[in-house]
């Protein structure tokens, strides 16, 4: 598959607002397949429509051609450590953190909704990296949770072996992103650039299409130079 950039999101909320078009699309096409699937003769009517107006809209306010398939790739973030209510004001009063350089969160936390505060603390600036910190930041945190439940089950073995694996994550969190793996950490997205997806034989598709036009072209100038004479 290739992958070629039609346009780019930068800030919250233009990159929220693309996501909640994309994912309305996504959920009305999965109930429109679910409908088909289980009665292929159903009326899917209502679920056309509203495909059609979020086509309609997504065209209008971003260029995105209906039934084409993109891809959405984070290009620039910062990874910003969670702090809350107690311990950012402590570093606001001691000058670690400067006042707005934070952006309060809503946090679900063992389902209470706590506050939380997240301070950025290192940029990454190209989408290759973004994937591997998010890797790395997923991993590391399934660990700590895979240690907490063998703790819980009382499952020695497992525990020891996640241990090992979790204590090099923490020095990989170190080493190469010089971050403290004590903390909370979570990944916020700056920029993202759309791409239009296409395989090899699509491309050779519209190659052969734009060919035509251009010989098209051609054959219409000549004819205009002749005539001209």
């Amino acid at each position: 598959m290739k992958y070629f950039r039609s346009f780019q999101l930068v800030g919250t909320e233009a990159i929220d607002e693309y996501y909640n078009s994309a994912n309305k699309l996504a959920q009305s096409q999965q109930e429109l397949f679910k409908i088909l699937s289980e009665d292929e003769t159903a009326d899917v009517s209502t679920q056309e429509k509203e495909i059609g107006n979020i086509y309609k809209d997504m065209y209008k306010k971003y260029g995105m051609i209906p039934d084409l398939l993109y891809h959405a790739m984070a290009e620039k973030g910062y990874v910003s450590t969670l702090l809350n209510k107690k311990e950012y004001k402590q570093k606001i009063k001691s000058g670690e953190v400067k006042k707005g350089t934070a952006r309060e969160l809503e946090l679900l936390i063992d389902d209470k909704k706590e506050s939380a505060f997240s301070v950025p603390v290192l940029q990454i600036n190209d989408p290759h990296s973004i994937r591997q910190f998010e890797q790395t930041l997923m991993g590391w945190q399934k660990l700590k949770t895979g240690i907490s439940q063998a703790q819980a089950e009382g499952k020695k073995d497992i525990e020891i072996s996640l241990t090992e694996q979790y204590e090099a994550a923490c020095n990989e969190m170190i080493e190469k992103y010089k971050l403290d793996p004590a903390k909370q950490f979570v990944f916020e997205t700056t920029t993202v650039g759309v791409y239009l997806a296409c395989d090899e034989e699509e491309l050779h598709m519209l190659a052969g299409v734009q060919k035509k036009k251009r010989v098209l072209k051609f054959r219409e100038f000549l004819d205009k130079k002749k005539t001209s004479e």
